[in-house]
């Protein structure tokens, strides 16, 4: 991977002025390193959309991004851009202070350009006096907002080249981001993710009990693996992961057995997959969660009676209700 070109850009949407910043920084060893944590944090985190751009809206990035081909494009890019962010976020109740991190990187063959939003967060130092001063410092592991676009997938008109995130910035801001990047949704990973887990359970209900374990785990790790790697779960490739011996059956199950499909490529929902190897849920009174693997051996359901048995209780749990009955 090749970064091949960053710029950072100050925007204060309280403020009636705006200077964007003309020049890139040098592509050395701390402006990698600022990207590379930026773009892991982004990475890794769950609760992205993925999309494209609004085909009726009224944003210009696509247009500007379309002529990107050097850093002097981007830098000037992104001075573009950060003069309609000002503007648009001054519309917004809660004022945004904010650093806004460009950068160009190219993967193999794929082109992707990344924004981040990040913001200073209050600290304490001790000086060489020895005493305490307050500072500030760039909170990386907290992205406010991030979009990295696909200019590969963009340019063969693929319809999920975008892929966006936001964290605690009020919904207003996050609206008006949208709005001036051009962002609309194409994926319902919830959904997604549902029909895929459904296809997963009625293949391995159609298993003996331990070989159903190892299929639910084996799918679990593979689509684990593939939303830290912010990589899509290919239908393919989790059929030859869930039986090497018979790569096509769990495939050839969906084809012949399967009603509510689920797609060839998968945007994952990191929530909903655990449900492949845990149970949980809870009320008012009491949460539960434990390993599905021990449900009819340590954890006996009688559905009837509406109980649940549980052997070999944790040592914490034990301990902690001796010390409530005195």
């Amino acid at each position: 991977m090749t970064l091949n070109a960053c710029i950072i850009q100050h925007i204060d949407s309280s403020s009636d002025n705006h200077q964007h910043h003309e020049r890139c920084l040098p592509v050395n060893e701390q402006t990698e390193e600022l990207f590379n944590q930026l773009k892991h944090n982004f990475i890794t985190r769950v609760g992205k959309k993925y999309g494209r751009f609004d085909p009726d809206g009224e944003a210009d990035f696509a247009s500007k991004v379309s002529d990107l081909s050097a850093a002097s494009d981007l830098a000037e890019l992104s001075g573009e851009l950060s003069e309609q962010l000002h503007n648009g976020l001054k519309e917004a109740e809660e004022a945004l202070s904010a650093y806004f991190v460009f950068g160009r990187e190219r993967v193999a063959e794929e082109e992707f350009l990344y924004l981040f939003c990040i913001q200073l967060k209050q600290a304490l130092q001790i000086s060489d006096e020895l005493e305490i001063n307050d500072t500030q410092f760039l909170n990386l592991s907290e992205i406010g907002f991030a979009l990295r676009l696909n200019i590969s997938q963009w340019q063969a008109n693929e319809d999920k080249y975008l892929t966006m995130y936001s964290y605690r910035l009020e919904k207003e801001t996050v609206i008006a981001l949208q709005k001036i990047l051009g962002f609309t949704s194409t994926v319902n990973a919830n959904a997604d993710t549902k029909a895929l887990i459904n296809s997963i359970q009625n293949y391995a209900h159609e298993l003996p009990e331990s070989k159903a374990h190892e299929v639910r785990t084996q799918a679990f790790e593979y689509c684990e693996s593939q939303h830290k790697a912010g990589e899509p779960i290919g239908l393919d490739e989790l059929s030859r992961q869930i039986n090497h011996d018979e790569p096509e059956q769990f495939k050839n199950f969906i084809a012949e057995r399967v009603e509510e499909k689920p797609k060839q490529e998968v945007i994952a929902d990191a929530k909903q997959l655990k449900s492949l190897v845990k149970m949980a849920g809870r009320d008012k009174e009491f949460t539960l969660s434990f390993n599905s693997s021990i449900l009819g051996s340590r954890i006996i359901w009688d559905e009837d009676q509406d109980t649940l048995t549980i052997s070999g209780l944790p040592n914490a749990l034990k301990a902690q209700m001796k010390r409530q009955q005195g």
